[in-house]
Parts: structure tokens; sequence; C-alpha cells
């Protein structure tokens, strides 16, 4: 029981937060909209709704994740304690001392990306676009043995809640409040400052009727 309440503390807010952000940054990258919608198009289609099986075969939402991750720095400073003194890189690390890994540092570092401050998915991807590179640059998660008891709720909760938005509703930017900072809040969790956005249900084309046309119907929510 202990670990299952940990399990969910662990996924939701952060859960939560990332899923904001992902919002926010599709509306700042349409393109990326498009891409993702077009993979999650293809692979569950209209009649459903997506499942974490689908998100195990949809490189491109994976990627996209992972994108979200590196940009929102939902954990800025990992903490870690030593069980024994140890040296890390030539520095002796004392038992019982507190490590903070900087984790917002490491994902902001042009040596590592090349060209952090944009928004690239498909930095994770690799030439085919099939197969996810990269991911062990990310330490979100954590690694190792420690690694976050949380992520593939985390991952699972992401996947459902953003594809199903993404599957029935249009996103776009408020023509009332267009503007979409990337600042965030403070506090031990990082999340989206207040945005807009403009979500209208999605139209899409049917699978062909009976006379050979195409039925146009609108996603219902």
């Amino acid at each position: 029981m202990a670990t299952g309440c940990d399990m969910l503390s662990a996924s939701s807010d952060t859960t939560a937060n990332s899923t904001e952000f992902t919002v926010l940054y599709l509306l700042r990258n349409p393109h990326v909209l498009a891409k993702f919608r077009a993979e999650l198009d293809r692979v569950v289609g209209f009649d459903r709704a997506p499942t974490y099986e689908d998100y195990k075969v949809m490189p491109y939402a994976k990627a996209l994740l992972l994108e979200v991750l590196r940009h929102c720095n939902i954990l800025p400073i990992v903490g870690r304690g030593s069980s024994c003194d140890t040296t890390v890189a030539g520095c002796f690390v004392p038992k019982d001392v507190l490590v903070g890994i900087n984790v917002a540092g490491i994902n902001k570092d042009p040596e590592l990306w090349g060209d952090p401050a944009n928004f690239r998915p498909e930095r994770f991807l690799d030439e085919s676009g099939q197969n996810i590179i990269n991911e062990e640059k990310l330490l979100v998660f954590g690694a190792g043995r420690h690694a976050c008891l949380g992520e593939t709720m985390a991952k699972v909760m992401w996947f459902k809640f953003v594809a199903s938005l993404i599957q029935r509703y249009d996103l776009k930017r408020s023509p009332a409040r267009p503007a979409l900072s990337t600042k965030t809040t403070g506090g031990l969790t990082s999340a989206p400052t207040t945005f807009y956005a403009m979500v209208t249900p999605r139209s899409y084309a049917k699978p062909t009727n009976g006379n050979g046309n195409r039925a146009v119907a609108a996603a219902r929510g």
C-alpha cells in the first residue's frame, strides 16, 4: 500500500504540470502539434480512446514527451544522499551528504543538445524517425536503482490525457489573449504561468460512406 501511495504521489502533481506544459508548447509550435496529431490519427484513429499500448508504438509521441520534460524542468534540482564516502569526477563526497543534481542545467547544456533553446522533439529520434535516441541524457526521472517510482504511471497518465485531448479537439492561441509565456511558477515543482487557448470540437473525415463520399463529422467529447 505504501509503495502504491508513493507512486501516486510521485506522478500526480508532476504529471499535471507536464500536461499543462505540453499544451503550452503545442500552442507555441503548431507544426509539432500537426506531426503529433498525424501520428495519433494513423495509429489510433477516431473510433476509440488512445491507450498506453498505442504510446508504445508512437515514436513521435515519445519524443514529444521527452522534449517537453527537457524544456519545462518540473523538478529543476533532484536531491540524493550519499550512503558512504565516495569520489565522483575527482571530487570527494563524504557520507550522509545531500547532493543536488542540477537537472535544469543539464537540460539546457549546449554541449549536450546543440540548440537547447529550440523546442524540437526530433532531437530524440534517429534518422528513420522510428527509434528513440538521447534519452539517457535526461535525468528528470533519475537513473539506476533510485529512479522515480512513478515514471511509468506518469507516462501513462500524460499520454492518455494529451492524446485524448488532441484526438477530440483543435487547439489554437486565444485571439483575445494570444501571449504564451514560458515563465514558470515557483515552488518545489515548476508549472507554467496562466495562459489561454481556444479549444473547439475537432472536425474530421470518417471512412467513405456507401456513396463513395467521405462523411465529415465533429468529434464528440
